[in-house]
């Protein structure tokens, strides 16, 4: 005779509690009965009801907080790579992104096909967005009815109001991933009806405007590269530089971009309004962006670049791609997209480095904390399946793996439990990070924001080209944003 497979107690108990908390009838944060309510229930003693709970916690599936009781901490949407069931029509996301560099896009393409190949229903694409001068390619597409599923932006006041973002604290899950990243750069923004929402998630937070300087090229030129910490020191080591260069033509001195509308406006806005900043206000609306320019500090950042201007030997056009291949020594204004360029052409540049010197009387310099963020656009969702799927691809993009990922471009990332790379890689510029983000304020964004950077950008190009001293360049912001206020 065969022997019969014997199932204990303990078993049939665990087995049948945990079926429950994975199809959800015991949904996330749900108080269990207690051990001696189990025990009646079941029949069995306390020591067998200890060993289940034991069990289940080892498997995570629940958590116990003392004097209050156990509870579930299962959720279906925590487990990203499980086999979706198959349909005949296949979910379509379209997620946008906002001017890529070649490797971001390759690491999201990556991390689509990981998503798609446990989510067999999933279709993702991405669909890359380029602004030109003052428009906004968010609201363009808003009117002719094209948006994306989902994408990321740098500025989402004026979508929130524009009811075009759904609210994400409604959706499933949300709180528990909301206490996994750093909270201080997730903020609710106010919806055309004046109700505040989480309209948006960070979903990495960019590396703070820098200094860099061409060691090489200091070396060569005989002139001795170290970290300037006022601008007057500044001031010389340019100085030295362009005479060394007037007499071999080796190189230009500096790089700078030219605001493009809106565009590179953020670290002159960051620069002029450290008076502004030093008290930790924040820029909320054009009242207090337009104050800014009326500070003493302002007068000061502007003067310190025009001596820039007239002593360094200027590259405009194309500035961080000139720095990138060696042909010029200092970039004022440097980015991620620098340090990607770097990597990409000339990956044993020797560089360095550095803040931004305080300005006026100043002795902190702060920088904004600036975040690229992502959120579901209501006019490209279609059926609730469809949004449900989203968010669960954008929960994909928040867990600690995919951020991992997403920081090997020069990006941090916004969970606090995810590896960065940057600090295995380059643990000294982790570093710096780390302490220009800690007195760091956070980034600008209101409605009405581009048109108010479309001024400023106009008249900072026009001072950059000697068309405007720096008293006429601020004298002109705050005339033309006092139009726009009105």
């Amino acid at each position: 005779m065969k022997k019969k497979n014997f199932v204990t107690k303990q078993q049939l108990i665990f087995e049948e509690i945990r079926a429950k908390i994975l199809s959800g009838e015991y949904p996330y944060d749900f108080q269990l009965p207690t051990g001696k309510e189990f025990c009646q229930m079941y029949s069995v003693s306390q020591i067998t009801i200890s060993s289940v709970f034991a069990r289940l916690q080892k498997e995570g599936l629940i958590h116990s907080v003392p004097h209050k009781g156990s509870f579930v901490c299962y959720e279906p949407e925590d487990n990203y790579f499980y086999y979706a069931t198959s349909s005949k029509k296949k979910i379509k996301i379209v997620h946008a992104l906002i001017s890529p560099s070649p490797a971001y896009l390759h690491i999201m393409n990556h991390l689509a096909d990981v998503f798609m190949q446990n989510n067999p229903d999933v279709n993702i694409s991405f669909r890359e967005l380029r602004s030109q001068g003052n428009s906004d390619p968010y609201l363009e597409l808003q009117q002719s009815k094209e948006l994306p599923s989902c994408g990321e932006f740098f500025w989402h006041a004026r979508y929130a109001w524009d009811n075009m973002l759904c609210p994400l604290e409604e959706m499933p899950g949300f709180e528990k991933l909301y206490e996994s990243l750093y909270t201080e750069f997730v903020y609710p923004t106010i919806n055309n009806k004046g109700q505040q929402h989480i309209h948006a998630l960070p979903i990495f937070q960019g590396i703070p405007i820098f200094m860099i300087l061409n060691q090489g090229l200091c070396e060569k030129a005989g002139v001795e590269p170290i970290i300037p910490n006022t601008w007057s020191k500044l001031l010389k080591l340019i100085e030295k530089l362009s005479e060394s260069s007037k007499k071999t033509s080796r190189f230009y001195v500096t790089s700078i971009s030219v605001p493009q509308g809106p565009h590179g406006v953020k670290p002159w806005i960051e620069m002029l309004g450290q008076d502004f900043f030093y008290h930790r206000m924040q820029c909320t609306d054009l009242e207090s962006l337009k104050k800014i320019f009326t500070t003493s500090g302002a007068l000061s950042a502007l003067k310190n670049m025009e001596s820039l201007i007239n002593n360094g030997m200027v590259r405009y056009q194309q500035s961080v791609e000139y720095f990138a291949l060696g042909n010029t020594a200092f970039m004022p204004f440097s980015t991620t997209w620098t340090l990607s360029l770097i990597r990409t052409i000339m990956p044993d540049i020797k560089k360095m480095i550095f803040a931004s010197p305080p300005v006026g009387e100043n002795r902190i310099y702060r920088s904004f904390a600036s975040e690229f963020c992502i959120g579901i656009f209501r006019d490209g969702i279609y059926s609730e399946t469809q949004k449900a799927m989203v968010w669960k691809w954008l929960r994909f993009l928040l867990h600690p793996q995919s951020q991992y990922l997403i920081s090997r471009d020069y990006h941090l990332p916004i969970r606090k439990d995810a590896a960065v790379f940057l600090k295995e890689t380059e643990p000294e510029l982790y570093e710096f990070c780390s302490d220009v983000l800690y007195r760091a304020i956070p980034q600008p964004d209101f409605v009405g924001i581009r048109k108010a950077y479309q001024i400023v950008g106009n008249h900072i190009s026009n001072f950059l080209r000697h068309r405007l001293t720096a008293e006429q360049c601020l004298r002109c912001i705050v005339s033309d944003l006092e139009k726009i206020t009105k």
